[in-house]
């Protein structure tokens, strides 16, 4: 935990894990307040897909931003603005008033901000520590992350069913104010000196700083495909197979909290032990957890589906933490939120498309078909993991080689 004995960086840890735990809340809440208020099963793919579009398509803008400005100062605003929909949000949701089309305006503004704060964060965290204690922060915040969407999963679940879920919502608006609160007390410069370029420059040059590194590209891709394919999907069967089959929303939440606690155990397995071929491991566990989706699609118990749906987490937790800190030590740290905001841009690029489409293959093949094409998809994904030595030797310690060698 030596990365907890520099100021500001336990300021941005506490913050981000009040506004996590938010979070947590959040996703559980958003899902059952649409299938609540819509009664649609495609409304609440084309709710996610409405978040999920403008976080794309903003990315690379937030991403440019962040490098000229002070990182610090983006993610206050972009707390800020989040804070704000939140709180209309819960609101409108709280007094019955909320339509399909807030939801989807209101979680477009929420994608918007989040592509300000995302590469601004991963930026911030080399100011804020030295370098060599990158891998036990980045281990420790995704840690934490895991820990609080446990714990933010669960809470949501119980809330939704007691009280419904505007109250979780609003409670995630304000953590958002416990975040901006920290990041106010901060101390760090600005991201970067120098002359100011044009912007479709900096672009470019972030974009040449991926091309160059190939196990940045072709992990990108990967991620990609299976956030489209598998993460997308699940999103949008999940609550409705527990709505009609599993017991409700305790039992989403549940779900959600098992593979969140898997991501713990993940980043924690990576702060206190150096595996030789971590992302290698990693490979080997989704390839057992790509079958997790039959269980969903068999309507399993539920006790089972978390098991599975927490080993998959546990992979995702290393690969996260490995991939984070090759990123921060290999790419110069005066383009690393470009290169961020193009990681951030290009995995996630094929979520909106697999949201908008996941209602429609429902209504074509039905949820069980669904989640059989799901799990072929994630088994493919994992299957290329190993067999690609860009991808399987991220983070590997082979004569103190902290990414593949470029060919």
């Amino acid at each position: 935990m030596g990365a907890l004995h520099y100021r500001e960086f336990r300021l941005l840890f506490a913050g981000q894990v009040v506004s996590l735990f938010g979070d947590g809340l959040f996703a559980v809440a958003l899902s059952f307040a649409v299938l609540e208020e819509t009664h649609s099963k495609s409304g609440l793919g084309v709710v996610l897909a409405s978040g999920s579009l403008p976080l794309v398509a903003f990315l690379l803008v937030g991403g440019v931003w962040a490098d000229r400005l002070s990182r610090r100062l983006v993610m206050l605003v972009a707390d800020g603005v989040r804070m704000l929909i939140q709180g209309i949000l819960a609101a409108l949701v709280l007094t019955g008033h909320a339509p399909l089309g807030a939801f989807i305006v209101l979680y477009g503004l929420y994608g918007v901000a989040m592509a300000f704060f995302s590469p601004a964060s991963t930026g911030l965290i080399p100011a804020t520590l030295p370098d060599h204690e990158l891998p036990r922060a980045n281990g420790l915040l995704g840690m934490m992350r895991s820990l609080t969407a446990v714990a933010g999963g669960a809470v949501g679940g119980v809330l939704v069913d007691a009280i419904g879920p505007g109250s979780a919502i609003a409670v995630d608006g304000g953590s958002f104010a416990v975040s901006a609160c920290a990041l106010s007390l901060m101390r760090v410069g600005a991201a970067s000196g120098g002359t100011r370029e044009p912007f479709l420059h900096e672009l470019a040059v972030g974009w040449r700083e991926v091309k160059a590194r190939r196990w940045v590209w072709m992990t990108i891709l990967n991620v990609s495909l299976f956030l489209m394919l598998c993460v997308a999907p699940f999103d949008v069967i999940g609550p409705i197979v527990s709505q009609h089959s599993l017991g409700g929303a305790t039992a989403w939440g549940l779900i959600s909290a098992s593979y969140a606690a898997g991501m713990a155990v993940g980043g924690l397995a990576s702060m206190l032990i150096r595996f030789r071929r971590p992302v290698l491991y990693a490979s080997w566990i989704f390839l057992i957890t790509s079958l997790a989706p039959l269980l969903l699609a068999h309507a399993a118990p539920v006790a089972l589906i978390c098991a599975a749906y927490a080993l998959d987490g546990l992979a995702v937790g290393v690969f996260v933490a490995v991939w984070d800190t090759a990123l921060q030590r290999e790419i110069p740290k005066q383009v690393l939120s470009r290169v961020s905001a193009w990681d951030w841009m290009g995995s996630i690029a094929g979520m909106p498309l697999g949201f908008a489409l996941t209602g429609p293959a429902l209504a074509l093949i039905g949820e069980r078909r669904t989640l059989y094409a799901m799990a072929a998809s994630a088994l493919v994904l994992a299957v290329w993991m190993l067999v690609a030595p860009d991808i399987r030797n991220i983070g590997a310690i082979d004569d103190a080689t902290a990414v593949p060698s470029e060919a």
